[in-house]
Parts: C-alpha cells; sequence; structure tokens
C-alpha cells in the first residue's frame, strides 16, 4: 500500500491544491525508484517525504514551498534521514545463493 493518494493527502494537507493526477503521477515515480527490501517498514514514510520533496519543486509546488536557496527542502531532509537510517550500511549487489 505504499504510497497512496489517500494516504498522501492526508499526511501532506499542504499538497491540496495539487491535482490529484499530478499527485499520483510522482507516487507512483517515486514507488518504483525506492526498493521495499531497503526501507522495510518505513517504505511509506519514504515514499511520502520524497514525493513531498518532488512536489515542492515543481511549479505545482508554490504553495507549499519550503525550499532553501540550495534547493533542499524539509521534505527532502526528512527523507534523508530515513535512508540513512535504513541504508546506513554497504549492501551486496548480485545473485543470491
Amino acid at each position: 500500500m505504499a504510497g497512496t493518494l489517500a494516504s498522501f493527502r492526508v499526511r501532506f494537507p499542504e499538497f491540496a491544491e495539487a491535482a490529484d493526477a499530478l499527485v499520483q503521477a510522482k507516487l507512483d515515480e517515486v514507488a518504483a525508484a525506492l526498493d521495499a527490501r531497503v526501507f522495510g517498514p518505513r517504505i511509506d514514510e519514504a515514499v511520502g517525504y520524497l514525493t513531498a520533496h518532488r512536489l515542492a519543486l515543481s511549479p505545482f509546488g508554490q504553495g507549499a514551498r519550503l525550499v532553501a536557496k540550495d534547493g533542499s527542502t524539509t521534505y527532502g531532509e526528512q527523507y534523508t534521514g530515513i535512508q540513512r537510517a535504513c541504508a546506513g550500511g554497504p549492501w551486496a549487489v548480485g545473485q543470491t545463493p
């Protein structure tokens, strides 16, 4: 159930003015880019914050803009914290035995 439109709307009401189709497209884009094996039970949280970050940077996120001069957002900072907590160590890539 990662990245549902309804859960995003509840968690991030500041994006109420963004069209459903736009928010859903961003949710789908982010959900496809993140690996649930890495984020585990925090996958919904990660999808939400990264989606909010990308929306805030878009022209349609003007009303919810919390963007610093360097292009960072409070949403992106939250996502980075989750990412570090979940994927902080080394990962082996390849086939499993």
